[in-house]
């Protein structure tokens, strides 16, 4: 399966249209939930002086559902690491860290695009998982919490770069995130090639 792994429109949200609708619509609705769904600032200043009684039931459900949610991306993460980590010291160590820090550039016959191979492959795995991770700002909003800047950009930026480093033979960033940072909030970026040999299979 991931022997056989080449980057191609055909893939499964692979179309440019998906990330760029999906940071559209989710930036616009962490905007309407700040705007509309919360209470204003001096309301909210009464709740903390005068906390409202929270439902039990609801307060234990969305505990349970984070719970559930942050261990799956934990051990996601971590089991991409661990097979992407595998598959990046057998590159380096059949090509060197300079051919892949400095591949060739796009329309060279060794440039390596598009991305392919199992590296590759967990690469896009993780790529696939920043649209699951949404699924942090649904339980903020559930918690009637505000979406804060930084939250909002990472997740609506995320399956973008990702997509534009496969798009663009961007091999050597899209490796940094699965490698180096198995979190549940983490950003992912891989690399090219039409010569099957540059990178192994």
């Amino acid at each position: 399966m991931d022997d056989g792994f080449v980057w191609s429109r055909s893939l499964p949200l692979s179309h440019p249209a998906i990330p760029a609708i999906t940071a559209l619509a989710y930036l616009l609705a962490c905007a309407a939930h700040n705007s509309w769904r919360l209470p204003s600032r001096a309301a909210r200043s009464a709740e903390r002086e005068q906390p409202a009684a929270v439902s039990a039931a609801g307060a234990t459900w969305l505990d349970g559902a984070a719970v559930v949610h942050n261990a799956l991306l934990v051990g996601f993460s971590a089991l991409v690491c661990v097979c992407s980590s595998r598959h990046f010291a057998r590159v380096l160590s059949e090509h060197g860290l300079h051919s892949f820090l400095c591949p060739p550039p796009l329309g060279h016959p060794c440039s390596g695009a598009p991305l392919r191979g199992p590296l590759f492959w967990w690469c896009y795995v993780f790529y696939a998982s920043k649209y699951y991770e949404l699924v942090d700002t649904l339980l903020l909003v559930l918690r009637r919490k505000r979406v804060i800047l930084l939250h909002a950009f990472h997740h609506a930026s995320m399956p973008l770069v990702m997509w534009l480093c496969f798009e663009f033979g961007c091999g050597m960033p899209l490796t940094c995130d699965p490698n180096s940072n198995p979190n549940p909030n983490p950003n992912p970026n891989p690399n090219p090639n039409p010569n099957p040999n540059h990178y192994p299979n």
